[in-house]
């Protein structure tokens, strides 16, 4: 059993996790075993700077700020939950969480909330297969790069046309 205060610090805590989040999912994970959450907590800091933690109910709702969406149905705080905090990339942390979700069938995700919106699982899932961070900004470089390099290529061309030119003159020249 909790004191007062640990629980006004796990409350605090809870604050602190989701003011640092820029995307939070709920999931559900009875009948899951020690191990296999614990290889979730891992493989969510490793590959997506995530953070998996289990708190009670009824401390979740304290720190949760009124007007918070998960509030709005009762139902999204019944039973055992995990809550996932990303801190970085949403499209990654959802992508590491259903390939989770897809090998443990014990593991339910039930909601997200992002941008002060809940995400039901539909929408998770269709982020999840968005690439990451780094995969859009290697595209957008790319889609940079291809303007200058065409007109490199241009450049390129219009040396190389009147080098043959050049060297056209030269062998008629030797020829003659």
């Amino acid at each position: 059993m909790f004191t007062k205060a640990q629980k006004e610090q796990q409350v605090k805590e809870i604050q602190e996790k989701l003011g640092k989040s820029c995307m939070i999912i709920l999931t559900e994970y009875q009948g899951m075993k020690v191990g296999s959450l614990n290889g979730l907590r891992r493989k969510l800091k490793k590959e997506a700077n995530s953070e998996y933690k289990v708190y009670k109910n009824t401390l979740i709702k304290r720190a949760l700020e009124e007007g918070n969406p998960i509030l709005q149905d009762e139902n999204n705080l019944k039973g055992p939950n995990g809550i996932v905090f990303s801190y970085e990339d949403p499209a990654a942390t959802a992508k590491v969480l259903y390939e989770i979700a897809k090998d443990d069938k014990l593991l339910k995700i039930k909601l997200g909330v992002m941008d002060n919106k809940i995400l039901d699982a539909d929408e998770l899932e269709t982020l999840s297969k968005l690439p990451s961070r780094t995969e859009l900004l290697g595209m957008v470089a790319a889609t940079m790069q291809a303007p200058i390099s065409g007109m490199v290529n241009v450049c390129a061309g219009v040396i190389r046309g009147f080098i043959n030119c050049v060297n056209e003159v030269k062998k008629q020249k030797e020829q003659a």
